[in-house]
């Protein structure tokens, strides 16, 4: 609304676009680089945060299967069949579409970034990563501990931003 004048405004967007679109990571980069311009145009004094997008794993064990520097979205059609779900890697893309938001951020007036997998993603001993399955007990969805540890986090985000500002 045109009369609502926040001081942060706080986007989280791309996932779907990933998980359930399959687009490419230059749409879905274009996609949120596009809304945080039109956020800036019609509230140029707010601060906008990109959230990073969110891990996402198929594999039961939450591996974030980091296989290639491309996106992989493989279709094991044998194992869907077998189990009802197909797998996908989307770990690459992630990484790599948030680090091209994050160096928007730090190029850009009134543009912050909020690395979320630190709070949702930790690596094992033999460095791979995993989602951290108390946070997204189904590898896609924060749970309830997960979005209070994401809220807190945030906050902190949040409260440093309005300290500067």
């Amino acid at each position: 609304p045109g009369d609502l004048n926040p001081k942060v405004i706080w986007i989280t967007i791309g996932t779907n676009d990933m998980l359930r679109t399959a687009c490419s990571e230059e749409v879905v980069l274009l996609g949120i680089l596009r809304v945080v311009e039109e956020i800036q145009k019609k509230k140029p004094s707010a601060t906008v945060v990109i959230n990073s997008i969110l891990p996402l794993s198929s594999e039961h064990d939450g591996v974030l299967a980091y296989k290639s520097k491309y996106k992989e979205l493989l279709l094991n059609k044998k194992a869907m069949k077998q189990s009802g779900r197909a797998h996908f890697d989307l770990w690459p893309s992630i990484l790599s579409i948030n680090e091209e938001l994050e160096k928007f951020a730090t190029n850009h007036t009134n543009v912050k970034y909020f690395d979320a997998n630190k709070v949702f993603v930790e690596e094992r001993s033999d460095g791979t990563y995993i989602v951290k399955g108390t946070m997204m007990p189904d590898n896609i969805h924060p749970s309830k501990d997960g979005h209070k540890a994401w809220n807190e986090a945030m906050i902190q985000k949040l409260t440093a931003i309005l300290e500067k500002n």
